[in-house]
């Protein structure tokens, strides 16, 4: 099998690829594949791709590249992988098999914690990782953790890692001991069309009516928009303050708009003072947002 490494190093792209696992990796990567040329399976273990995004958007990126020719198959997994001269036949837990030229394992990666030993040095840990508390220490005194190897519900981005080593750094050189508070947190999949998310996911607050407000945006109507056939979804969580907390999109653009709403939801900022204090460039990507938050 190969990794994503291997796929960015191919010099050319074969007829057929398979791809074990639908997260940012598989659903990236067979966008551009597809782009290229190739035919793409990717197999699902579960009924859903990218479970900790906007369900709605996530399945409405299944839709869009399903039209591009991409193939899902959900409740697959693979069972046995054979080589057969310059083939592949892929075993399926549903009985049947696929032939492909190519397979990429992007079923995820696990925190790489199996050689360190931790029983031996009394360090909690679970099948999610190195367990830590609100200042990244372990259950064993001046032993921190930090990044993909920690067990903690934060997504697991390189930005994410860098923070906390700011914060480690902050804490142990300068003795501060607030515990690590995090920012608004903006993350993207670059497939095509491209999703994104930053603060709540309308998905955690959809039964809480009394505490938050979600709408839903179609950006087809901005003169940005003018003559793509591609429509934009975009929705915002609003708290009872009328505070913008969480935005998802489903666009081109998606990576693009979410991040300008980072600061509007990490600085605390309304509707109204934002059309108060701001008037961006038109015509641009931020004019959509301006037109939205009036």
């Amino acid at each position: 099998m190969h990794d994503s490494s291997d796929v960015l190093s191919l010099n050319k792209v074969s007829e057929h690829v398979t791809f074990i696992g639908a997260g940012y990796v598989a659903m990236e990567l067979a966008t551009f594949l597809a782009a290229a040329g190739s035919q793409v399976t990717i197999l699902v273990r579960g009924k859903h791709v990218l479970r900790h995004f906007y369900q709605k958007y996530s399945a409405e990126l299944v839709t869009r590249m399903v039209q591009r020719g991409i193939q899902f198959k959900f409740a697959t997994e693979a069972t046995c992988i054979t080589q057969l001269s310059d083939k592949y036949v892929v075993e399926l837990n549903q009985g049947s098999s696929l032939v492909t030229d190519y397979v990429v394992n992007a079923s995820g990666r696990t925190s790489n914690i199996e050689k360190l030993d931790l029983s031996a040095a009394q360090i909690d840990y679970s099948p999610k990782g190195i367990n830590v508390d609100q200042h990244l220490q372990t259950s064993v005194k001046n032993i921190y953790a930090i990044g993909d190897v920690t067990s903690q519900d934060v997504p697991n981005l390189t930005t994410v890692a860098e923070f906390q080593s700011h914060y480690l750094f902050n804490s142990l050189e300068k003795g501060l001991s607030q515990p690590i508070n995090y920012p608004a947190i903006g993350t993207g999949v670059f497939a095509f069309p491209q999703l994104a998310q930053a603060g709540i996911n309308p998905d955690s607050v959809s039964e809480d009516k009394d505490n938050f407000e979600i709408v839903e945006y179609e950006l087809s109507q901005s003169s940005l928009y003018a003559g793509q056939k591609e429509k934009g979804l975009l929705t915002v969580v609003y708290d009872k303050a009328n505070y913008i907390v969480g935005v998802s999109e489903i666009s081109t653009s998606a990576v693009n708009d979410v991040n300008y709403f980072v600061p509007i939801i990490g600085l605390r900022i309304r509707k109204n003072e934002w059309h108060q204090n701001v008037l961006p460039i038109y015509p641009a990507l931020a004019d959509k947002i301006e037109g939205i938050l009036r």
